[in-house]
């Protein structure tokens, strides 16, 4: 009993001090280079709200919950713009994990992109704290149609 409480406190605690709900201020700028081919592999397509944009997402590891999984929940994105063509610019990505059910984020580690090239996006840095359902919300400006966004979602499993 004493144990769960604490767990409860611990828990609380810690989401009041990595603060809950989303993180804007991942952001990757900056013209990409050589748009004519994509490093990354085969993968499942998101497709932006606005249809301006669809974005192919390669696991290179994970997804994996776990703060020792960190370095190891590593994606690669490879966007086309709305006529299907490989990207020849891609701008202001953001990557954004959510837990919807607790309408929380990953806390204090939040998704970083890396680098882009070309059409890819590199992302790594997520940290899902728990089990269950998550979103991965994307967001970027590709071949200057200004920023859109896509949601996938992630069935986290030990």
């Amino acid at each position: 009993m004493k144990l769960t409480r604490l767990f409860a406190i611990v828990f609380t605690l810690g989401a009041f001090y990595t603060g809950c709900g989303r993180n804007d201020s991942v952001k990757n700028e900056g013209p990409s280079a050589d748009a004519g081919s994509s490093v990354c592999g085969s993968g499942e397509v998101a497709f932006a709200k606005g249809k301006t944009w669809s974005a192919k997402i390669h696991w290179n590891a994970g997804p994996k919950m776990g703060l020792e999984d960190l370095l190891e929940n590593r994606f690669c994105l490879t966007f086309k713009n709305s006529g299907e063509n490989l990207s020849s610019s891609v701008k202001n990505v953001t990557v954004i994990a959510h837990m919807p059910a607790h309408g929380h984020d990953t806390g204090r580690e939040k998704p970083m992109v890396d680098s882009i090239k070309g059409p890819d996006a590199f992302v790594s840095n997520l940290y899902f704290i728990m089990t269950g359902y998550w979103e991965m919300i994307i967001t970027a400006d590709v071949d200057g149609a200004g920023l859109d966004e896509a949601r996938v979602g992630i069935d986290i499993r030990d």
